[in-house]
Order: C-alpha cells, then structure tokens, then sequence
C-alpha cells in the first residue's frame, strides 16, 4: 500500500527522488524515479543517529547528493521533533 501510494503522489519528476515513512522506531525508504521504484527498504532505529546513518549509507549507495535529491517525508513525525531536525541538518531539499 504504502508504494501504491507513493506512485500516486503526482509531484516526481524524472530526477531520483526519495520518500520517507517514518513509524514510531522503524522508518521506510524508497527511492523512485518517476514510477519507476529503484529502492525500497525498511529499518529499525532508536536513536537519531541511527536514523541519519542508515539514509546517509542508502543515499551513498544510490550515489544521491544530500542537496539535490527532493525528499518526502510522511508518517510519524512532526516539525519539531528531534529526528526532523537531524534530518534538515543532513538533508537539504526537503
């Protein structure tokens, strides 16, 4: 359900972009490129470190640069939250 959703989501260019799905101690990525899906996994975390060197490792895989992939962030999350702000540090095209 969740990448028929994401393949739904109508605002992907032709450029890689990433998704993110984050739950309470786990998070999702994918990566698409237009409705093609390139990459998708998911991952357990509990501390915010773990969350940005998990991405970090998947985005360095995928050779995606930190400044020029857009990234989506759904789920369970909020603004202020201590993973939202690790992830502007690291992520810039949010």
């Amino acid at each position: 359900a969740l990448i028929e959703g994401i393949d739904k989501y109508d605002d992907f260019s032709v450029n890689r972009n990433m998704s993110l799905f984050m739950e309470q101690d786990a998070f999702s990525i994918l990566v698409h490129q237009g409705s093609d899906l390139i990459y998708c996994n998911r991952f357990s975390f509990n501390a915010s470190q773990k969350l940005i060197q998990y991405i970090m490792s998947v985005m360095h895989e995928l050779d995606l640069d930190q400044y020029d992939t857009r990234t989506v962030v759904w789920g369970d999350i909020s603004a202020g939250s201590e993973f939202f702000e690790i992830l502007q540090t690291y992520i810039y095209n949010r």
